[in-house]
C-alpha cells in the first residue's frame, strides 16, 4: 500500500510549528462519537489527551528505542498471498469462523494491526486486496491515470485485476466485515465525481450480511522525526503534524458514510488532539516517514481498531 505517501517539504524544516499548548480537551470533539467509541477507544483518547497536555520536551530512553526501530525500517510481517493473484493476501486461520475483507491503497501500514488481531482472535481470518495507488472505485474513469501519484501502466492493469478478484471474493465469501482503507487520492481532483460513483458501486456490491467500515486517511504530518527533531531529541514540543491536513478527505468520507449508511472511523481521532498530531504517543513513535504509521504504532492500535470494526456491526 502506502498510496498516501508524502514527502516533507524542505521549507518546513526551517519554519517549525509553535510548541504544544497544555490546554487540550478531546472528549468534547464530535470526532470521538464518529469513531463509535467503545471503552478501549475512550481510554486511549483520554490517555492521549493527558499525554499531549503534558507533552515531554525531551525523548526518554523508550521513545528513543522506538524511533531507532522505526528508522531501521522494521518491515511488517508479510501475509500469505495467492500465487495466482499476488494482490490477494491474508492473515489468520485457514478454517475461520469469521472473515474480514480489507481493500485499499493505504492498507499496508495497517498490516501489523491486522496481524495482531488474527493472533489475538484465532477464529478470525483477514483477507486483503491491495495494489499501491489503486483506489477503492469500480468506475474505470475514477481510477488513477498513468503518471498520477507515480502510477505506472502495470499498476493500472493490476488495479483492474485486483478489483475483479475482490468483487468476486466479496460476492462468494460474504465476509462479516468489508474494511475500506480510504487514502482518498482522488478527492479534490478532476475525477472526484467518477471516483465517488465507483466507490458507491463498490459499497452497493457488499452483501446484505456484510458490514462496511471505512478507515480514513492518517494525518499528513508534513514533518519527519529525522527532519524535525534535533540530535538530542530535546525539541519534541515543536515537532508535530496537524489534523487539519487533508481535512477535505475526512469531510469526503464522512459524507459518503452518511449517504451510504456505513461506518466511518477517522484515524485522526486516535492520533491527534485539537489539531495536534504528535510524533510520539506514550513511548511509541507514531510515524517514521511523516505519512504512514510506524509498525510499532500500528501494533499498539490493534485492539482499538478491532473494537471499532466489531462495534460497527452491533
Amino acid at each position: 500500500g502506502g498510496g498516501n505517501s508524502t514527502s516533507s517539504p524542505s521549507s518546513s524544516q526551517s519554519v517549525q510549528p509553535a510548541a504544544i499548548q497544555p490546554s487540550i480537551n478531546h472528549l468534547n470533539q464530535s470526532a470521538l462519537a464518529a469513531g463509535l467509541a467503545g471503552p478501549l477507544t475512550r481510554d486511549w483518547v483520554q490517555a492521549l489527551s493527558k499525554f499531549v497536555a503534558n507533552y515531554p520536551k525531551k525523548a526518554n530512553r523508550e521513545q528513543r528505542a522506538s524511533l531507532d526501530a522505526a528508522l531501521a525500517a522494521r518491515a511488517p510481517v508479510p501475509p500469505t498471498c495467492d500465487p495466482d493473484n499476488p494482490w490477494h493476501c491474508w492473515y489468520g486461520s485457514e478454517a475461520p469462523a469469521r472473515t474480514w475483507m480489507v481493500m485499499g491503497d493505504s492498507a499496508q501500514q495497517w498490516w501489523p494491526a491486522l496481524l495482531a488481531n488474527t493472533r489475538e482472535h484465532p477464529d478470525l481470518r483477514i483477507d486483503m486486496f491491495s495494489v499501491s495507488n489503486c483506489v477503492n472505485s469500480l468506475n474505470p474513469e475514477g481510477l488513477l491515470r498513468v503518471g498520477e501519484f507515480g502510477t505506472t501502466p502495470d499498476v493500472v492493469a493490476a488495479c483492474t485485476t485486483m478489483h475483479d478478484a475482490a468483487v468476486e471474493f466479496l460476492r462468494t465469501n460474504r465476509p462479516s466485515r468489508l474494511i475500506l482503507m480510504g487514502g482518498g487520492l482522488r478527492v479534490g481532483t478532476s475525477r472526484e465525481v467518477q471516483y465517488t460513483d465507483g466507490l458507491k458501486q463498490l459499497l452497493r456490491s457488499a452483501p446484505q450480511r456484510t458490514t462496511v467500515v471505512i478507515i480514513g486517511r492518517v494525518p499528513g504530518w508534513n514533518v519527519t522525526p529525522s527532519g524535525c527533531l534535533n540530535e538530542e531529541l530535546t525539541n519534541l514540543q515543536t515537532c508535530f503534524g496537524r489534523a487539519s491536513t487533508n481535512q477535505n478527505v475526512t469531510v469526503f468520507f464522512t459524507r459518503i458514510a452518511r449517504e451510504m449508511d456505513v461506518t466511518f472511523v477517522d484515524p485522526k481521532t486516535l492520533l491527534c488532539i485539537s489539531n495536534i498530531c504528535p510524533l510520539f504517543i506514550g513511548n511509541d513513535v507514531v510515524t517514521a516517514d511523516g505519512s504512514r504509521l510506524a509498525t510499532g504504532m500500528a501494533e499498539v492500535l490493534a485492539p482499538v481498531l478491532y473494537e471499532n470494526v466489531v462495534a460497527a456491526g452491533e
